[in-house]
């Protein structure tokens, strides 16, 4: 069985994506693929010459980056890819993902979709009781879903049947893309649909975060931090959380010697630890890459 890791991003996702790909590598021999959801022409150039670019389609320039990750069967399509694994860019794994994944597709449940419900929101109506959506709650009732149901966190899922991919991008267009995570709603409608199956995975394993980033216990080691809620020790750690309260957002140049710099845009972990990591992962990656991003003008020389 052929499974392909994905992530995507526009222009201020793609440091975050780096390192995160380095965090992976850390982990398995796995090549992250990353999707162009709207990066600048020496962010592609640079993905190009490595060979991790999944181009966006010409339908999809200047749309939405969320609109572009609902049109993910698109992207992946030259994969030919019996499984897709897909991370959003500001996570970072912190374990053997691949062997997990590997259980999981091969288990004999028959699951379209392995996905994790949000922290924040364990059922569709709590999510609908704090934020105005008329056309997501709408499609949900068309749909007959059951509003006790989890609303999901499309971060990190996987996915094994072609035809949600098929179907995601046009129910995504049927709801308000003015309306908060619309991309992500859609993706509730049609998993909580009768047309697929899903497995639900524990999300402090498989996507920490949220209000649970403020529970976590975090022990440094010499390569990877071990993250654990609880009694649960995470694979994947995601630096989001309501009203940004476990992140830290902010642009700037990190310096790169005396010379060079890389401008960028960064969701950190706030916890100190994590932070770290994820600007070692960037580190690393820099290091073993530089000649090729100076070369495509993602490095460039300081003003």
């Amino acid at each position: 069985m052929t499974i392909a890791y994905v992530t995507g991003g526009n222009a201020d996702f793609f440091v975050t994506a780096l390192a995160l790909r380095e965090s992976l590598k850390a982990h398995t021999d796995i090549d992250l693929h990353i999707c162009d959801f709207g990066m600048t022409s020496p962010q592609c150039a640079y993905l190009d010459r490595q060979g991790w670019l999944l181009r966006q389609p010409q339908d999809l320039e200047n749309a939405h980056p969320w609109a572009c990750k609902a049109a993910l069967g698109t992207y992946v399509e030259t994969l030919h890819a019996d499984a897709v694994v897909w991370l959003d860019a500001d996570t970072l794994v912190l374990g053997d993902i691949s062997s997990k994944v590997n259980a999981l597709v091969a288990a004999p449940s028959k699951a379209d979709l392995f996905v994790a419900a949000d922290y924040g929101y364990p059922a569709l109506k709590g999510f609908l009781e704090e934020f105005a959506m008329p056309d997501f709650a709408a499609l949900l009732s068309s749909h007959g879903i059951d509003l006790g149901l989890p609303y999901l966190n499309s971060g990190v899922f996987i996915c094994t049947n072609k035809d949600f991919f098929d179907r995601w991008p046009g129910v995504t267009n049927a709801v308000d893309h003015d309306e908060i995570l619309f991309e992500q709603n859609a993706f509730n409608v049609l998993a909580h649909s009768d047309a697929f199956a899903v497995e639900l995975l524990d999300s402090l394993e498989w996507n920490l975060h949220g209000d649970a980033l403020g529970k976590i216990k975090v022990r440094r080691k010499k390569e990877t931090p071990v993250v654990t809620a609880g009694t649960t020790r995470a694979t994947v750690v995601h630096a989001t959380s309501r009203d940004g309260r476990h992140q830290i957002v902010n642009r700037g140049k990190l310096a790169i010697g005396d010379r060079h710099e890389l401008p960028y845009f960064m969701k950190w972990f706030r916890d100190d630890t994590l932070r770290d990591h994820q600007l070692a992962m960037l580190l690393r990656h820099i290091s073993a890459n530089f000649d090729q991003m100076l070369d495509d003008g993602v490095i460039v020389p300081k003003n």
